[in-house]
């Protein structure tokens, strides 16, 4: 959009300041949950990171091996594993139980 000679720039500020005002007030409240949540974890990385170089190594690689032992599970229980993993799902699938059939 040209700016109209006639009207002071300022003005032309203000004017677009309140389009995007209007814009930030129809953003829904779970996009801003979402932000101030992503914001928070930045933050809180820094001081998670000092504590992990305190534990042990042996604890952490317990902690890592638990949440990827889980999260294995997860996946071949759902059957929502990413598809470079399919054919390991496959195979160890058959050794586990399956997630019951969703009743209509």
């Amino acid at each position: 959009m040209l700016a109209d000679p006639s009207v002071p720039s300022t003005v032309t500020a203000i004017l677009a300041t309140l389009t995007t005002a209007e814009r930030i007030a129809n953003v829904p409240s779970s996009t801003w949950w979402t932000i101030g949540l992503i914001i928070a974890g930045v933050f809180a990385v820094g001081p998670v990171f000092r504590k992990l170089r305190e534990i042990s190594s042996i604890w952490l690689a317990l902690i890592a091996l638990a949440a990827l032992a889980l999260l294995s599970a997860h996946w071949v229980r759902d059957r929502t594993e990413p598809a470079v993993l399919t054919p390991w799902v496959d195979l160890v699938a058959q050794f586990f139980p399956k997630k019951p059939a969703a009743k209509p």
